[in-house]
């Protein structure tokens, strides 16, 4: 198949982000491809090689790809997005908005990057499914070697950088700065001036909000946040199935009701220290006391 657009002489020149300007050239569709019409105009290009001229991609209203940034497939860009350097934008994906996609970035997949995002360096925003669409919004700014991918969300004015990864259905936003190795993953909702860093790992159904730094190589999940008789319950049903006993089981070894060993495991059950250690004796586990001194 032949080529689908053709450069105009309609020509602007554009300020880049990296304060450097360029002259780019709308486009005009030469056929029918797509959700496009033979003859409709598009966006702006520096060079026809900005644009495969296979599959659907295409360039709309007034967004411009220059330098050696390559949109193909059926990814689209549009309004005033700018794609430039050697950034790709390919799949299903889609750059609108005022958003800037620079340097090595690639965005792939059915990920979506809009409002005044940044995505820069060598990060990659991708995910695997049309039912997962991995979003960069707002003023959020993806950079260096960071990956988001999945169904997460990175939006405001969210920094993530380094080696970062943010996946799985996470939201990202406000004022949180992610970076170095750290990873997100899983249902995780980080917002406020939370700072993540190091090779800390946040993951699971867990909330951060506000004025948290997690660092090094700590690792947050689920089981973090529990409360003494959640964390008691759940060690309690992870022995008790290990062992092979079912509840009944050992609510007779143990001389405690069924009821309450359903209860205890589900953390609802005020569990005294006389009960707790019978349930011991029988798991073969050992009560340890913490001395607190004044």
């Amino acid at each position: 198949m032949g080529k689908k657009i053709d450069i105009t002489d309609e020509k602007k020149m554009v300020a880049l982000s990296d304060g450097t300007e360029r002259t780019v050239y709308r486009i005009k569709a030469l056929r029918d491809f797509g959700d496009v019409k033979a003859g409709q105009l598009g966006g702006f290009v520096e060079k026809e090689e900005n644009l495969s001229h296979e599959d659907d991609c295409f360039v709309f209203d007034d967004a411009v790809v220059c330098d050696d940034a390559q949109i193909s497939q059926s990814a689209i860009v549009k309004d005033s997005a700018v794609i430039m350097n050697n950034a790709k934008i390919e799949d299903y994906a889609s750059v609108m908005d005022c958003a800037i996609v620079r340097d090595n970035a690639v965005i792939q997949n059915y990920a979506k990057v809009q409002g005044e995002a940044l995505v820069a360096g060598n990060s990659v925003v991708e995910d695997r499914y049309v039912n997962e669409e991995a979003k960069i919004s707002g003023s959020a700014i993806v950079m260096d070697d960071a990956v988001v991918k999945g169904s997460a969300i990175v939006r405001d004015k969210s920094v993530i950088s380094g080696n970062a990864k943010i996946e799985g259905k996470s939201i990202v936003q406000d004022y949180v700065q992610i970076g170095e190795n750290a990873a997100v993953r899983g249902n995780a909702w980080i917002k406020g001036n939370t700072m993540i860093k190091g090779n800390a790992i946040v993951e699971g159904e867990v909330t951060l909000k506000g004025n948290v730094e997690i660092a090094n190589d700590e690792i947050i999940d689920s089981q973090h946040f529990m409360d003494v008789k959640e964390r008691i319950g759940t060690r309690i049903a992870k022995v008790r199935n290990y062992r092979g006993l079912s509840t009944r089981q050992l609510a007779e070894k143990s001389g405690i009701s069924f009821p309450n060993i359903g209860k205890l495991e589900r953390g609802t059950y005020n569990i005294s220290i006389e009960i707790l250690d019978k349930l011991c004796e029988q798991l073969g586990l050992e009560i340890q006391l913490v001395e607190i001194k004044k």
